[in-house]
């Protein structure tokens, strides 16, 4: 699709019990992710709860894309799963933060 940035997925799961069960849960992620992408996954246990109520979580099935500047500000924020819009519309901000 042409996007060329640095990209980390990023699943939070808050609660005790996620944490404890760490090592299942990330074995069953990594059969569902090809090897070669296992390093743009972190999994995210013990702060999941500051990260879910940062990005909004009304609805924990969509997808979010935060995109970050150089800065590390919020440059763009989409929360209703994946599109073609919403990939257009990233990648129009990444031209603008680039130029």
């Amino acid at each position: 699709a042409g996007v060329t940035v640095r990209a980390f997925e990023v699943p939070t799961l808050p609660g005790l019990m996620p944490g404890l069960a760490s090592g299942f849960i990330d074995g069953g992620m990594r059969r569902g992710i090809p090897k070669e992408d296992w390093g743009g996954v972190v999994t995210v246990y013990g702060d999941a709860k500051a990260i879910a109520q940062f990005t909004g979580n009304d609805d924990g099935l969509p997808g979010r894309i935060v995109l970050l500047d150089r800065d590390g500000k919020v440059a763009w924020f989409h929360d209703r799963g994946y599109s073609l819009g919403a990939l257009r519309a990233l990648q129009q901000k990444l031209a603008e933060l680039t130029r």
